[in-house]
């Protein structure tokens, strides 16, 4: 049993497929809403490893492998992974471009409030 990542659109419509895509969303999700929140990546990457572990307990049927269970580890944690620094890398792409939070302007100008109070 190898560790097939989902690439392809019948890939998604498996369970472990699912739980891969609701993990990117879930920590999308959690980049967005709990922003200031320190623990938002780990809080994402516990949900991401639940959903897969669940994932690989179902397609098993309850009696996954220790090879099964290595595989949901390891989609989990590139699942999270993705979400989480594909946000980040986009959101250092936009600033490097002068745009967003991110920006040298953007910067400059929470360093001049800083600094004025």
């Amino acid at each position: 049993m190898g560790i097939e990542f989902p690439i392809t659109v019948r890939g998604f419509l498996t369970v472990l497929g699912l739980a891969v895509f609701s993990t990117l969303l879930v920590s999308l999700w959690f980049k967005q809403y709990l922003k200031d929140w320190r623990f938002t990546n780990l809080l994402a990457l516990a949900i991401s490893l639940a959903l897969s572990f669940l994932a690989q307990f179902i397609i098993s049927r309850w009696r996954p492998s220790a090879e099964a269970l290595f595989a949901a580890f390891l989609i989990g944690f590139f699942g999270t992974t993705l979400g989480c620094w594909g946000y980040e890398a986009v959101f250092n792409l936009l600033g490097a471009l002068g745009v967003g939070k991110r920006s040298d302007q953007a910067l400059a100008e929470q360093a001049r409030k800083l600094l004025s109070s």
